[in-house]
């Protein structure tokens, strides 16, 4: 199975992530209050569909954060890992963690959990991407989105993701007929 992305806006100011490859299967949300997440997603994406070797992005939750790490691991494929970052509850009273924005600085009590450790290609990773932005604007239009995320939807991301999809598969196609 190829890696496949779904946005939804289960309530407002809440994004549901579910993420789903041949060994994975798990929902993650965001909160909007601490970040635009679909919107770094989306920009995190381009740069790696323009070259950039590694990349991260995070989803902010109340409380915890997901931080997914890109890394190329060939010329066209980026392996995709998620982490899920949270603090234990202590003598039964839950304490929100802050979470640091630099990897390398995290403290001893914040934990971290790899939930999702996959690999595609780059246009793979660009068309599920436009896919689930595209089923958001399919669901609740950019007003809608707007209403429910309280951003606005991320229109310089997506065309210039939809513009590299187009000159991605010229260059395909363009090879294909030469051999």
């Amino acid at each position: 199975m190829a890696l496949s992305i779904h946005y939804d806006f289960p309530h407002l100011g809440c994004a549901k992530c579910r993420i789903r490859s041949e060994e994975h299967d798990v929902t993650i949300t965001a909160a909007f209050a601490l970040s635009d997440a679909l919107s770094s997603f989306m920009q995190t994406v381009l740069a790696l569909a323009e070259g950039k070797e590694t990349a991260r992005v995070i989803f902010d939750e109340e409380p915890g954060a997901f931080f997914w790490i890109f890394q190329r691991t060939r010329e066209n494929r980026v392996s995709v890992r998620v982490y899920n970052f949270f603090r234990e509850p202590i003598l039964g009273s839950f304490v929100a963690p802050t979470i640091p924005y630099e990897w390398n600085d995290v403290p001893d009590d914040i934990k971290k959990r790899c939930i999702v450790n996959a690999e595609c290609s780059v246009p793979e990773l660009v068309e599920t991407t436009l896919n689930a932005m595209d089923f958001l604007l399919q669901t609740y239009g950019k007003k809608g989105y707007r209403a429910e995320w309280l951003y606005h939807f991320p229109t310089r991301y997506y065309n210039k993701l939809q513009v590299w999809k187009q000159l991605n598969k010229q260059e395909s196609s363009s090879a294909a007929s030469v051999q």
